[in-house]
């Protein structure tokens, strides 16, 4: 696989699975926006879409091993 093969992969996928930048800043936001005695320890971002398809990806990996 050659480097531009490579790069429209990872474009495609990017497109696909991208957070915009305002998503993340309005996240951030509402943090910041917290009452003052809330604490934050973790916070994960992550495209729903991402989650749907490694859901999906897991069901048809035990179909198969099913059958």
């Amino acid at each position: 696989m050659n480097d531009s093969k490579i790069r429209e992969n990872a474009e495609k996928k990017y497109e696909e699975y991208a957070i915009s930048a305002e998503r993340i800043a309005s996240v951030v936001t509402n943090v910041l926006d917290m009452p003052a005695d809330a604490a934050v320890n973790d916070i994960t971002i992550r495209p729903i879409n991402q989650v749907q398809q490694s859901a999906q990806t897991l069901i048809n990996t035990q179909k198969k091993r099913s059958t």
